[in-house]
């Protein structure tokens, strides 16, 4: 899929159209850019959101997505927007997932 999907990329930038960012599901084990949703107990999986942790980490899709991206020397902005559990824990990562939006836009 990562492939694919950058292959599909590829073509946009080989007609001069410029790739600003990747926004992902922020918290996804497999779309999290900087944070990832990890079980508290590996062993069993409890009861969502109580039972999941918030941990540094790109999800599985986006890892292969970017190493996909940057063999085909693509290198966009990585941006996380953050699902409702982790604004719950965390809201002031709403209004930080907007700015860095807006920075990207404009090519900051």
């Amino acid at each position: 899929m990562a492939r694919t999907l950058a292959d599909r990329i590829s073509q946009f930038t080989r007609k001069n159209y410029r790739i600003m960012a990747v926004i992902g599901a922020e918290g996804s084990p497999t779309c999290g850019i900087n944070r990832v949703g990890r079980w508290k107990d590996p062993h069993k999986k409890g009861r969502f959101p109580d039972d999941i942790v918030f941990v540094e980490g790109r999800g599985v899709f986006m890892e292969e997505f970017q190493k996909t991206l940057s063999e085909l020397k693509i290198k966009p902005a990585w941006l996380g927007f953050p699902g409702i559990s982790l604004r719950q824990i965390q809201p002031e990562c709403f209004s930080q997932a907007l700015d860095e939006i807006r920075q990207a836009i404009r090519g900051k």
